[in-house]
C-alpha cells in the first residue's frame, strides 16, 4: 500500500520503489541525506536531479491504493507456533574481528535453525553491537511487527530490515513453500564475508 514519505532509510540490499510528482517548474533533487550505520558512514550525496520547464500538465493522481499482499499473507493475524532469538554480535580478538550470530560464524556444514513447512515463526533479533545490521533471510517475504520494542503500525511485506545499534527487531513470517536449505545473513558485505550469516533447513 503506497504511503507519503519524506525520507526513508534504504539499508544494502533493501528496494523500494518511489512515485514522484512535481507540480511546479524548476530544478529537483533526489539526495542521500548521508547517514552514519556504526564504524562506517555514507556520505550525504546528489543521486539524481530532475528539470522541470514548460506549461503545466494536469497533474495526474498519484496512487492511493495499491494489491494487499500482507492481507494476502494472512501474516498480521496469523497465530505463531514457534519463537526463536537470535542475537548479532562483533568480537574483537588481537585487531581482527569476527561477526557472528549467537556467538557462531558461518559454516556451510552447519545446519543453524530447522523450521517445519507451512509454520509460521517469530523472531527476534537482537543487535548486540555499535553497527546496523541489515538482516536478510532468502526464499520467505516477512513482516516486522515490533523496533526496539515498539509495534509497527502498519507492517508490510520485506526481505531486509535494518537492526538499529544495541537495538532489537521482531519479525513474523511463514515457511509456505520451499523446503530445504537456504541462508538469512547481515547485508552488509564485509559483515556478511566474516562470520554473519546462518543456514536454514525448512523440512515438510
Amino acid at each position: 500500500v503506497p504511503e507519503s514519505v519524506d525520507e526513508f532509510l534504504l539499508p544494502p540490499g533493501k528496494r523500494v520503489e518511489v512515485a514522484v510528482q512535481l507540480a511546479a517548474a524548476g530544478r529537483y533533487t533526489l539526495r542521500n541525506a548521508g547517514y552514519t550505520w556504526g564504524f562506517g558512514a555514507t556520505e550525504a550525496a546528489e543521486l539524481a536531479t530532475f528539470v522541470v520547464a514548460g506549461d503545466p500538465a494536469p497533474a495526474a493522481a498519484l496512487p492511493t491504493v495499491g494489491v494487499d499482499h500482507v492481507g494476502r499473507s494472512g501474516l498480521v493475524d496469523a497465530p505463531v507456533d514457534g519463537r526463536r532469538t537470535l542475537t548479532f554480535t562483533i568480537e574483537v580478538d588481537g585487531g581482527a574481528a569476527r561477526f557472528l550470530i549467537d556467538g557462531k560464524e558461518f559454516d556451510h556444514h552447519r545446519v543453524d535453525i530447522q523450521a517445519k513447512l507451512g509454520t509460521v515463526e517469530e523472531w527476534t533479533l537482537v543487535n548486540d553491537s555499535d553497527d546496523d545490521h541489515p538482516f536478510h533471510i532468502h526464499v520467505n517475504d516477512f513482516i516486522v511487527t515490533q523496533v526496539n520494542g515498539k509495534p509497527v503500525a502498519a507492517p508490510h511485506l520485506q526481505d531486509v530490515v535494518s537492526i538499529p545499534q544495541r537495538g532489537s527487531v521482531v519479525i513474523k513470517q511463514r515457511f509456505a513453500d520451499f523446503p530445504g536449505k537456504f541462508v538469512f545473513h547481515c547485508h552488509i558485505l564485509g559483515h556478511e564475508d566474516r562470520g554473519m550469516m546462518g543456514l536454514i533447513e525448512v523440512v515438510p
